[in-house]
């Protein structure tokens, strides 16, 4: 949840590892819509934080 609701969270193992492991990147991009869906907010934001990292 705070990767969605706050835009300066860092946790390094959220950029590096799905960064190389394309099962764990969709299962992370999956998981940041399903609890944005929930909260209903929108994930864009969170999305370009996982992709841009």
């Amino acid at each position: 949840m705070a990767l969605l609701a706050d835009p300066d969270y860092d946790l390094p193992a959220m950029r590096t590892h799905p960064a190389g492991c394309a099962a764990c990147a969709e299962e992370a991009k999956s998981l940041i819509c399903l609890v944005a869906e929930q909260e209903g907010i929108s994930p864009a934001p969170a999305l370009r934080r996982l992709q841009d990292r």
